[in-house]
């Protein structure tokens, strides 16, 4: 039962730690879109979009991995991510394809809409490009904690093993030696004697 139950407890606080990992990629990404929907609503005032301070936060989603439409009212298209990447220069063009795949993207755009003081001004696109190397860290950070785990559980188990047997020869030890002065008597040898 103790054997079993260190190595129940073992799988679930393995399973705890992929789930918390999971909930904490999941709650930085939340944080960074809401970042970038305060910035992309900023970038409007009085019946206009900025487009330096839009393509500006276009610019840092795309360094976060944000694929990003900016959709007006008549949900028109104002911006988008490929028309912020066409007006940046060659080195920078190269260090964002260093970052992720610039035309290939995961699913389908959620839709965020823009307000300014309850006013409806337009929506927000988003979706993930593909970024290999962030793919790659994950699988590699999963990985390890499933190695952890593995070698945890064979710790906790052998650990508990040792101890189950140790503690069954050491509980059982009266009870041998009673039943081996047992037989002796048994057998007519009154002399044995036993603590």
């Amino acid at each position: 039962i103790v054997i079993f139950a260190a190595l129940l407890l073992n799988l679930i606080f393995g399973w705890l730690i992929i789930w918390a990992f999971d909930k904490y990629v999941n709650g930085v990404k939340e944080d960074q879109l809401y970042w970038i929907l305060a910035s992309v609503e900023g970038a409007y005032s009085d019946g206009k979009w900025n487009k330096q301070v839009i393509t500006e936060s276009i610019h840092w989603a795309m360094m976060l991995g944000l694929d990003i439409k900016v959709l007006n009212v008549e949900e028109r298209e104002v911006i988008s991510s490929h028309a912020v990447m066409d007006s940046l220069s060659d080195t920078m063009k190269r260090r964002m394809e260093g970052l992720f795949h610039i035309h290939k993207t995961e699913g389908r755009y959620a839709t965020y809409p823009l307000y300014i003081k309850d006013k409806k001004i337009g929506a927000l696109l988003v979706r993930p490009f593909e970024k290999d190397v962030l793919k790659e860290k994950d699988s590699i950070f999963k990985k390890r904690a499933k190695n952890f785990i593995l070698v945890s559980l064979l710790i906790a188990g052998s650990g508990s093993l040792v101890i189950a047997l140790f503690f069954s020869q050491y509980l059982s030890k009266p009870i041998t030696n009673l039943k081996s002065v047992a037989e002796s008597v048994a057998k007519g040898d009154f002399n044995v004697k036993i603590t």
